[in-house]
């Protein structure tokens, strides 16, 4: 999952704190921004 993780960091902007985002909570960002 790391590098489809790094591939949205690329893509969207996003940076993530360690411990902040995991996992799902991620995904659910990401989701939210591609119907923004």
């Amino acid at each position: 999952l790391k590098n489809e993780f790094e591939l949205d960091v690329k893509v969207y902007g996003i940076h993530p704190e360690a411990g902040e985002l995991e996992g799902i909570e991620l995904h659910r960002r990401l989701d939210d921004l591609r119907y923004e």
